[in-house]
């Protein structure tokens, strides 16, 4: 006959009570529990009583000998088990946690022990880590993108930078060119350029007709606007508390005409004496003075 393992299934004795090879018990003749007669391996039903062969052993329970039967279940152990690592009972895989006939298992029948717990733990250690290496991974890739938008905004700091100083020295000759011709940058670096007029006390109408027949580098001039004025006046920078560019005059204080009116008679003017804008007759000239302003090309 047959070991009753089936992954040992090797030749043994009717005789013997284990398997030397795999130390399962062998099945070998057992008694009728209501007559007492000897059953062959293999009967179903005790053919002298007629008493079921399934009725004739109850299932072991929790005590039955280590390493044959489970200890939770008293079935035969055959393959693997499941040992606790307290008490050292030994446990069918069933038994583990979920029993067949429905009984969760989770403690050793034996002695209390938790069997799942290391289980449990090393799920949650593994959770853990797994969460762990994920965020170290978004937050890698953060600081990658961090470095790369910096790398991003540096290159095209460079290019900027790069192509102010050729537009820098682009515009060089061109402003010497101007210059040449009187023409002023604007000192407050506004994209408009500056035309000075003649050292004479100027009317409203006649500084109006002056700025528009500067032909200058092309024209296009007029006169300027308050603010334009205002973004001309610097304390304390030069005699007039504007840049000495703009030349020195014969009167000991200058006002500048705009192009706004104020009525018919009137028009707005800019006193870089006292830092004002106020108005006046447009057919007065002592002391006004007549600038021409355009945009820059």
């Amino acid at each position: 006959m047959k070991c009753n393992n089936p992954q040992c299934q090797k030749e043994v004795r009717p005789e013997w009570k284990v398997c030397p090879f795999c130390q399962t018990p062998v099945a070998g003749k057992t008694g009728c529990v209501n007559c007492g007669e000897k059953l062959e391996p293999g009967w179903t039903v005790c053919p002298f009583c007629q008493t079921p062969v399934e009725k004739q052993a109850a299932p072991k329970k929790a005590g039955a000998p280590m390493g044959e039967f489970c200890q939770g279940c008293g079935t035969l152990l055959q393959g693997r088990a499941f040992k606790c690592d307290s008490c050292n009972g030994i446990f069918c895989l069933a038994c583990r946690v979920n029993h067949p006939d429905g009984r969760v298992l989770p403690l050793c029948e034996s002695c209390g022990f938790d069997m799942v717990a290391p289980i449990r733990e090393k799920r949650k250690q593994e959770a853990l880590e797994k969460q762990q290496a994920e965020a170290a991974r978004k937050e890698a890739e953060a600081r990658q993108r961090a470095k790369e938008e910096e790398q991003r905004a540096e290159e095209k700091r460079k290019r900027a930078e790069a192509a102010r100083r050729r537009a820098e020295q682009k515009k060089k000759p061109q402003e010497a060119a101007k210059r040449s011709l009187g023409i002023i940058p604007d000192p407050q670096g506004r994209p408009i350029e500056w035309y000075v007029g003649p050292d004479s006390d100027i009317t409203w109408d006649d500084a109006k007709r002056y700025a528009e027949s500067v032909t200058a580098d092309g024209g296009g001039w007029r006169l300027p606007t308050l603010k334009e004025l205002k973004g001309l006046y610097k304390e304390g920078e030069g005699k007039y508390n504007m840049s000495s560019e703009f030349g020195t005059f014969s009167c000991p204080f200058i006002r500048v005409w705009s192009g706004e009116v104020k009525d018919s008679s009137s028009a707005w003017f800019f006193g870089f004496s006292l830092s004002r804008a106020s108005w006046g007759n447009r057919a007065h000239s002592s002391h006004q003075r007549g600038f021409a302003v355009r945009s820059r090309g």
